[in-house]
């Protein structure tokens, strides 16, 4: 398959990046603070499983004609549209354990400010995510288009420690949407964090991208990341 319409996505979503306004940013913030502490206390912090979960959180804005269009005429919250945050967070999860300053309301602030696609309608840029954990020190890489193939994603997955998977999940088509999920090594598995089927293990990271959705998606990115610089 070309690359072309990845490529194009990519950029279309750097492009159409817009943050609500900073007031509604700061009121999100505070109920998402009080959300995640009250969580925090009341068990140990661990990977984010369950977007599902998170309706209570918020997450960006949508108007009138976007919550009809396209959230069924729901307003905009984090089970919507987080997963590229979620999978930002468990993949710092997985390098440092939980810090409070990655904290799951933490990063929605910060993509909040910077990163989120049209106030939260599309989700989050994956290069805003690649060049927030660059700016954070992380040793990150990343395989797109053609480099996604068995061989160069071998040598990939040896040269990471965890991985962040930007994918459509229907075929190679922008309108079928795109999820977002961190893949972790088990020992000598990969398992797919924030799957929609269970938190799926592989055999290998390849197995891991071509397998979501048993196989119906179309990988448009892998980023790797390990330990600071």
């Amino acid at each position: 398959m070309s690359s072309l319409i990845d490529n194009i996505t990519l950029k279309v979503l750097n492009i159409l990046k817009k943050s609500p306004k900073k007031p509604v940013i700061m009121d999100q913030y505070r109920n998402n603070h009080i959300l995640w502490s009250k969580y925090i206390v009341n068990q140990t912090p661990g990977y984010i499983d369950k977007q599902s979960a998170l309706s209570n959180y918020l997450y960006g804005y949508a108007n009138a004609f976007e919550r009809g269009h396209f959230f069924n005429g729901q307003f905009l919250n984090a089970s919507h549209n987080s997963c590229e945050v979620i999978a930002v967070y468990n993949a710092l999860y997985n390098l440092n354990g939980y810090k409070e300053e990655f904290g799951f309301d933490v990063l929605l602030k910060i993509f909040a400010l910077n990163g989120i696609v049209l106030r939260g309608v599309f989700g989050t840029s994956p290069m805003s995510i690649y060049k927030f954990l660059l700016n954070k020190n992380y040793k990150v890489g990343m395989l797109k288009g053609k480099k996604i193939n068995r061989d160069d994603v071998m040598t990939f997955s040896d040269e990471y420690k965890v991985f962040i998977h930007v994918t459509f999940n229907k075929g190679q088509n922008p309108l079928g949407q795109i999820h977002t999920m961190c893949i972790t090594k088990e020992e000598w598995e990969y398992k797919a964090h924030n799957d929609y089927e269970g938190n799926k293990k592989y055999s290998s990271l390849y197995e891991a991208l071509i397998g979501y959705k048993g196989g119906a998606g179309h990988s448009i990115l892998v980023i790797g990341v390990r330990g600071t610089q």
